[in-house]
């Protein structure tokens, strides 16, 4: 059978460099047994490839797992508290995997 393990969700919120509004990755989670797997990875690179196919041009993400995103070409934009906005170019195709 077809089991769930995880998910990610977008929201649109204010953009942190102007009053525009931007996309957000909202949520982002996998279950306890298949953590340490890839599946986040996975997920966030499929969010990349959703989010290239909107009229926006930068995707965004407030977290306190920078490293999973900067591992994937996110650049960081600020930190707080150990908590973080990180930024990724949608229009630079090279930072996928394999591009």
């Amino acid at each position: 059978g077809i089991e769930l393990v995880g998910g990610i969700k977008f929201t649109y919120y204010k953009n942190p460099s102007s009053e525009d509004k931007a996309l957000w990755i909202n949520a982002l989670y996998v279950e306890n047994s298949y953590r340490r797997k890839g599946i986040a990875q996975l997920l966030i690179e499929e969010a990349v490839l959703v989010a290239i196919k909107t009229s926006f041009t930068e995707l965004f993400v407030y977290t306190d797992k920078p490293k999973l995103y900067s591992k994937l070409g996110w650049q960081v934009m600020t930190e707080k508290d150990n908590q973080f906005v990180l930024r990724f170019d949608l229009k630079d195709m090279s930072k996928l995997r394999g591009g």
